[in-house]
């Protein structure tokens, strides 16, 4: 079933209320992301642990983005936008909770599932937001909505390594971590 909003609508109040929540949602996921690698660098002190962290980031664009389209193109954007957002609150949960009761390799262990596992949501969710903008906009403001979405994914990407440092200094790990949550769970 595709994405179509009845173009009757306000699109604009609807465009703005979807990416305004996903800008929140993604910043909130980007922040876990940076802590996850601020935590492996202060707690387990390994160039190997944080390279791997990286990886992590990185292997499911390889492996999963020519395949994500198809996913795409073929499943509800509604469900693949919201399903992704709950599997990373799940994740979020769940290292939230046991993340104190690991060290040394099963913690570098946990924190690596957790990154690929919310790397693998990052590789459906952005691509379903960019295919989400024509189903809004007009075909007249599609340049300017893509143009915007470009603003709001850069300036994730900015602001998020920062935000996370800071953070990461003074609040618990636990706590950091369930922002993911907030972000997936009440944004709209």
């Amino acid at each position: 079933m595709p994405f179509k909003l009845n173009q009757n609508t306000n699109w604009r109040l609807n465009f703005y209320l979807i990416f305004s929540g996903q800008f929140m949602s993604g910043l909130t996921t980007m922040i876990v992301q940076y802590a996850f690698m601020w935590y492996i660098t202060d707690v387990l002190k390994s160039a190997t642990a944080l390279s791997l962290s990286t990886l992590m980031m990185f292997l499911p664009w390889i492996f999963l983005a020519p395949v994500a389209g198809v996913v795409i193109d073929r499943w509800s954007k509604k469900a693949i936008m919201i399903g992704m957002d709950l599997l990373a609150a799940l994740v979020a949960i769940i290292i939230s909770v046991t993340i104190g009761q690991f060290a040394g390799g099963a913690l570098l262990t946990l924190l690596l599932v957790a990154m690929l596992t919310r790397a693998i949501t990052q590789v459906f969710q952005q691509p379903t937001l960019n295919t989400i903008v024509p189903a809004i906009a007009p075909e007249a403001q599609l340049t300017k909505a893509n143009g915007q979405i470009q603003t709001l994914q850069s300036l994730t990407a900015i602001i998020a390594p920062g935000l996370s440092a800071v953070l990461f200094g003074i609040m618990p790990m636990q706590w950091i971590i369930l922002l993911d949550v907030i972000g997936a769970v009440l944004v709209p």
